[in-house]
């Protein structure tokens, strides 16, 4: 099994039973490959802060960032 471009992503795993339900997710980085360069780049204004929202697309995957952390 090989790992191609369009395998990047955020993967969420999922346990449960019927005493605790864990979640823990990850993000797969391909090396090697780039993403394309970010687009849609909106910043939001308070007065105390700024909320940056862009998109990605990772092969045909496409990933949506707010404040450099993944939006689902």
């Amino acid at each position: 099994m090989s790992l191609r471009r369009s395998d990047f992503g955020f993967y969420q795993c999922v346990a449960s039973n019927e005493v605790a339900t864990i979640v823990t997710a990850t993000q797969l980085v391909v090396e090697g490959t780039q993403p394309h360069a970010p687009y849609n780049l909106t910043a939001t204004a308070t007065e105390f802060s700024v909320t940056l929202s862009w998109i990605i697309l990772f092969g045909t995957e496409k990933q949506v960032f707010r404040n450099g952390l993944p939006f689902l």
